[in-house]
């Protein structure tokens, strides 16, 4: 039997948006995401089809992929890391400065997460450690 080898993480994670300008805008501001022009992803009639985005802190990139039928959005169980339950707290204070949609900062059993409401009506949670 062969063995899986070993993978050195993730590539980039993808999220399956109705609207890129609309997503640009929202990871934008929630995240302080910076588009990366040069990885534009274009379709064989020259239409732009997804962008990739560059998120401070954030290992991998992120690719916002059109799926403007909807027929699929969002992502499956994305959760971004802090380095402080300060840091969430500073994040939730900017999302809420920005009149984004939020969950409060919960407790949960790996430290404290919130989640913001994407256009498409996903969410996406953040997580630090625990307080103190």
């Amino acid at each position: 039997m062969t063995q899986v080898p070993r993978f050195r993480g993730l590539h980039h994670v993808t999220f399956a948006v109705r609207s890129l300008d609309a997503a640009l805008e929202f990871f934008g501001t929630a995240f302080g995401a910076r588009r990366d022009p040069d990885l534009d992803h274009v379709d064989a009639s020259g239409a732009l089809v997804a962008v990739v985005l560059t998120v401070p802190g954030v290992a991998v990139p992120v690719q916002l992929l059109l799926a403007a039928d909807g027929t699929w959005l969002g992502a499956e169980a994305v959760s971004f890391q802090l380095a402080s339950y300060q840091d969430l707290e500073d994040l939730a204070t900017h999302w809420d400065a920005a009149g984004l949609d939020r969950t409060a900062i919960s407790r949960r059993l790996s430290g404290c997460a919130a989640s913001v409401t994407t256009p498409d009506g996903g969410r996406v949670r953040v997580y630090a450690p625990f307080p103190g």
